[in-house]
């Protein structure tokens, strides 16, 4: 993108926008946090479709990676995404954060170490959608890492239940 964005999101339709917006710039690395992934609407079609085409095209193992406090609504309620993480093992991952990193994470979307999406809260839909501001996602992507590093690695299309 040729000029800085950074603007609020209000609402979690908002948020799924913005969301959307930023999977569809992704060319090397998708890492996403969210609590149970409920409100993120990864499992709509439209964003799998994004997912697919960035996962085909992907040349790294840690292409995507998604780290959840709890896999439940992953597992009971999201069978397009666990058949896209299955079929795309090979770059894709999951990974359930310890429960002391979870509380006090927001729910973010680094997409390429430039570009993120995050609520301030895990339980309210206000946040942020910045485009093109490596700045903006440094932070957040070290938070990111951090848990990442201590999360318990999950095998997909097996149950992920605890």
């Amino acid at each position: 993108m040729d000029k800085l964005s950074d603007r609020r999101c209000e609402s979690y339709a908002e948020y799924r926008r913005g969301l959307h917006e930023v999977l569809g710039l992704a060319r090397q690395t998708v890492a996403i946090y969210d609590p149970d992934l409920r409100e993120c609407g990864l499992e709509h079609r439209e964003r799998i479709a994004l997912l697919e085409s960035f996962c085909r095209d992907a040349t790294r193992e840690d292409a995507l990676r998604i780290l959840v406090c709890t896999p439940v609504h992953l597992e009971r309620d999201c069978p397009r995404l666990v058949a896209l993480l299955t079929r795309f093992r090979h770059c894709a991952s999951v990974r359930v954060a310890g429960s002391a990193g979870c509380e006090d994470m927001p729910p973010i979307a680094i997409v390429d170490g430039a570009h993120l999406v995050t609520r301030f809260h895990p339980e309210q839909p206000r946040g942020r959608i910045c485009v093109d501001d490596p700045r903006a996602a440094a932070g957040p992507l070290t938070q990111f890492e951090t848990l990442w590093i201590g999360g318990e690695c999950r095998t997909i299309g097996a149950s992920l239940g605890v």
